[in-house]
Protein backbone atom coordinates (compact mmCIF):
# COMPACT_ATOMS: atom_id res chain seq x y z
CA UNK A 1 0.00 0.00 0.00
CA UNK A 2 2.86 2.60 0.43
CA UNK A 3 5.18 1.52 -1.95
CA UNK A 4 3.93 -0.71 -4.55
CA UNK A 5 6.28 -3.41 -4.04
CA UNK A 6 4.64 -6.88 -4.17
CA UNK A 7 4.03 -8.69 -0.63
CA UNK A 8 2.38 -12.11 0.14
CA UNK A 9 -0.81 -10.85 1.38
CA UNK A 10 -3.18 -8.65 -0.44
CA UNK A 11 -2.70 -5.20 2.06
CA UNK A 12 0.29 -5.85 4.27
CA UNK A 13 2.66 -3.12 4.77
CA UNK A 14 6.49 -4.32 4.20
CA UNK A 15 8.82 -3.71 7.18
CA UNK A 16 10.43 -0.66 5.66
CA UNK A 17 7.37 0.91 4.93
CA UNK A 18 5.68 0.98 8.23
CA UNK A 19 9.60 1.47 9.81
CA UNK A 20 9.74 4.77 7.98
CA UNK A 21 5.80 6.07 9.51
CA UNK A 22 5.04 4.17 12.70
CA UNK A 23 4.65 7.04 15.45
CA UNK A 24 1.77 5.90 17.54
CA UNK A 25 1.47 8.56 20.24
CA UNK A 26 -0.84 10.71 21.96
CA UNK A 27 -0.61 13.75 20.22
CA UNK A 28 0.95 16.68 22.07
CA UNK A 29 -1.51 19.95 22.54
CA UNK A 30 -3.90 17.78 21.18
CA UNK A 31 -6.49 18.36 23.83
CA UNK A 32 -9.35 21.33 22.70
CA UNK A 33 -12.47 22.99 24.87
CA UNK A 34 -13.95 19.51 24.11
CA UNK A 35 -11.86 17.56 22.44
CA UNK A 36 -9.87 15.22 24.96
CA UNK A 37 -7.07 14.45 23.20
CA UNK A 38 -6.26 12.46 20.38
CA UNK A 39 -3.72 9.35 19.25
CA UNK A 40 -2.93 8.88 15.94
CA UNK A 41 -0.94 5.96 14.10
CA UNK A 42 1.46 7.09 12.64
CA UNK A 43 3.51 10.31 10.63
CA UNK A 44 1.84 11.97 7.83
CA UNK A 45 4.20 11.33 4.88
CA UNK A 46 6.00 9.28 2.97
CA UNK A 47 4.25 5.77 2.19
CA UNK A 48 1.17 6.39 5.16
CA UNK A 49 0.41 9.99 3.05
CA UNK A 50 0.62 8.35 -0.02
CA UNK A 51 -2.28 5.06 1.23
CA UNK A 52 -4.36 7.56 2.34
CA UNK A 53 -4.11 9.68 -0.76
CA UNK A 54 -4.92 6.58 -3.02
CA UNK A 55 -8.03 6.18 -0.72
CA UNK A 56 -9.38 9.40 -0.86
CA UNK A 57 -8.69 11.10 -3.53
CA UNK A 58 -7.62 9.08 -5.78
CA UNK A 59 -10.32 6.33 -5.53
CA UNK A 60 -8.65 3.33 -4.82
CA UNK A 61 -10.99 1.85 -2.51
CA UNK A 62 -9.14 -2.13 -2.15
CA UNK A 63 -6.54 -0.06 -0.07
CA UNK A 64 -8.59 0.28 2.57
CA UNK A 65 -8.20 -3.16 3.65
CA UNK A 66 -4.42 -2.06 3.92
CA UNK A 67 -4.84 0.08 7.33
CA UNK A 68 -6.97 -3.03 9.20
CA UNK A 69 -3.10 -4.37 10.12
CA UNK A 70 -1.42 -0.94 11.21
CA UNK A 71 -4.94 -0.83 13.95
CA UNK A 72 -4.67 -4.48 15.02
CA UNK A 73 -0.74 -3.43 15.99
CA UNK A 74 -1.38 -0.23 17.35
CA UNK A 75 -0.14 -0.58 21.03
CA UNK A 76 -2.50 1.95 22.54
CA UNK A 77 -5.84 0.43 22.74
CA UNK A 78 -5.71 0.20 26.16
CA UNK A 79 -5.86 3.87 26.74
CA UNK A 80 -8.94 3.57 24.99
CA UNK A 81 -10.71 0.74 26.93
CA UNK A 82 -13.88 2.68 28.00
CA UNK A 83 -14.59 4.04 24.55
CA UNK A 84 -17.12 1.64 24.12
CA UNK A 85 -18.98 3.60 20.89
CA UNK A 86 -16.85 4.68 18.04
CA UNK A 87 -18.30 8.11 15.42
CA UNK A 88 -16.98 9.01 12.62
CA UNK A 89 -16.16 12.39 10.90
CA UNK A 90 -18.93 12.88 8.59
CA UNK A 91 -18.93 13.72 5.43
CA UNK A 92 -21.41 16.72 3.64
CA UNK A 93 -24.26 14.79 1.51
CA UNK A 94 -22.71 16.76 -1.37
CA UNK A 95 -19.13 15.59 -1.35
CA UNK A 96 -20.17 11.70 -0.06
CA UNK A 97 -22.13 11.93 -3.55
CA UNK A 98 -19.57 13.42 -4.88
CA UNK A 99 -16.61 9.98 -3.68
CA UNK A 100 -19.44 8.00 -3.44
CA UNK A 101 -18.14 7.11 0.42
CA UNK A 102 -16.83 8.46 3.19
CA UNK A 103 -12.80 7.21 3.52
CA UNK A 104 -13.24 7.24 7.40
CA UNK A 105 -15.73 4.60 7.50
CA UNK A 106 -13.84 2.36 5.13
CA UNK A 107 -10.81 2.39 7.26
CA UNK A 108 -12.34 1.88 11.10
CA UNK A 109 -16.05 0.12 10.41
CA UNK A 110 -15.18 -3.08 9.56
CA UNK A 111 -12.11 -3.28 12.48
CA UNK A 112 -13.62 -1.42 15.26
CA UNK A 113 -16.89 -3.98 14.96
CA UNK A 114 -14.67 -6.76 15.40
CA UNK A 115 -12.71 -5.33 18.50
CA UNK A 116 -16.62 -5.14 20.20
CA UNK A 117 -16.77 -1.77 20.07
CA UNK A 118 -20.00 0.20 18.56
CA UNK A 119 -19.63 2.18 15.70
CA UNK A 120 -22.24 4.25 14.58
CA UNK A 121 -22.32 7.08 12.54
CA UNK A 122 -24.51 9.01 14.54
CA UNK A 123 -23.14 12.97 13.90
CA UNK A 124 -24.30 14.36 10.50
CA UNK A 125 -22.78 17.45 8.75
CA UNK A 126 -24.77 19.85 8.19
CA UNK A 127 -23.47 22.13 5.34
CA UNK A 128 -20.95 21.74 2.80
CA UNK A 129 -17.47 23.33 3.37
CA UNK A 130 -14.18 23.99 1.35
CA UNK A 131 -11.68 21.67 1.82
CA UNK A 132 -9.52 21.84 5.09
CA UNK A 133 -6.34 21.46 3.09
CA UNK A 134 -4.21 24.70 2.82
CA UNK A 135 -6.21 26.29 4.87
CA UNK A 136 -4.55 28.41 7.99
CA UNK A 137 -5.12 27.21 11.50
CA UNK A 138 -8.19 30.21 11.95
CA UNK A 139 -9.36 30.13 8.24
CA UNK A 140 -10.08 26.24 9.67
CA UNK A 141 -11.61 27.17 12.77
CA UNK A 142 -13.66 29.74 11.03
CA UNK A 143 -14.55 27.33 7.91
CA UNK A 144 -15.91 24.22 9.71
CA UNK A 145 -17.54 26.29 12.70
CA UNK A 146 -20.83 24.60 13.35
CA UNK A 147 -21.17 21.88 10.40
CA UNK A 148 -21.89 19.22 12.35
CA UNK A 149 -25.17 18.08 14.04
CA UNK A 150 -26.20 14.71 16.20
CA UNK A 151 -28.26 12.47 14.31
CA UNK A 152 -32.12 12.91 15.91
CA UNK A 153 -32.81 10.50 18.53
CA UNK A 154 -28.86 9.54 19.12
CA UNK A 155 -28.28 9.23 22.90
CA UNK A 156 -24.84 9.50 23.78
CA UNK A 157 -25.50 10.80 27.57
CA UNK A 158 -22.27 10.08 30.00
CA UNK A 159 -20.51 7.76 27.20
CA UNK A 160 -16.55 8.43 26.41
CA UNK A 161 -16.80 8.51 22.66
CA UNK A 162 -13.83 7.75 20.46
CA UNK A 163 -13.97 9.95 17.62
CA UNK A 164 -12.35 8.53 14.73
CA UNK A 165 -10.93 10.49 11.54
CA UNK A 166 -8.27 9.85 8.94
CA UNK A 167 -5.57 12.75 9.81
CA UNK A 168 -5.25 15.25 12.24
CA UNK A 169 -3.75 18.30 11.44
CA UNK A 170 -4.63 21.31 13.40
CA UNK A 171 -7.55 19.64 15.09
CA UNK A 172 -10.36 22.01 13.94
CA UNK A 173 -12.59 19.68 12.78
CA UNK A 174 -12.16 16.82 15.73
CA UNK A 175 -12.44 19.89 18.29
CA UNK A 176 -15.81 21.42 16.45
CA UNK A 177 -16.91 17.42 16.18
CA UNK A 178 -16.35 16.84 19.56
CA UNK A 179 -17.85 20.23 20.39
CA UNK A 180 -21.84 19.13 19.27
CA UNK A 181 -21.07 15.35 21.19
CA UNK A 182 -20.54 17.18 24.10
CA UNK A 183 -23.32 19.50 23.46
CA UNK A 184 -25.19 16.24 23.24
CA UNK A 185 -24.09 14.87 26.41
CA UNK A 186 -21.58 13.00 25.76
CA UNK A 187 -19.25 12.83 29.09
CA UNK A 188 -15.51 12.45 27.11
CA UNK A 189 -14.63 12.78 23.41
CA UNK A 190 -10.94 11.25 22.64
CA UNK A 191 -9.79 11.10 19.16
CA UNK A 192 -8.05 8.14 16.91
CA UNK A 193 -6.43 8.91 13.22
CA UNK A 194 -3.93 6.81 11.04
CA UNK A 195 -1.82 9.68 10.76
CA UNK A 196 -0.58 13.49 12.36
CA UNK A 197 1.82 15.37 11.18
CA UNK A 198 2.09 16.59 15.03
CA UNK A 199 4.22 15.27 17.46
Amino acid sequence: PGCGKAVRERGKWCESCVTAVWDPRFLDRSCGNHLDGCYALGDYRGPLRKALGDLKFRRKTSSACSFAGLLDRFPLWEDLSDCSLAVPVPLSKERYKKRGYNQTDLIFRKYIRSIGKTYDDLLVRIRNTPSQSGLSRTDREKNIRGVFHIRRGADVSGQHILLLDDVFTTGATMETAAKELKRAGADQVTGLVIASGRS
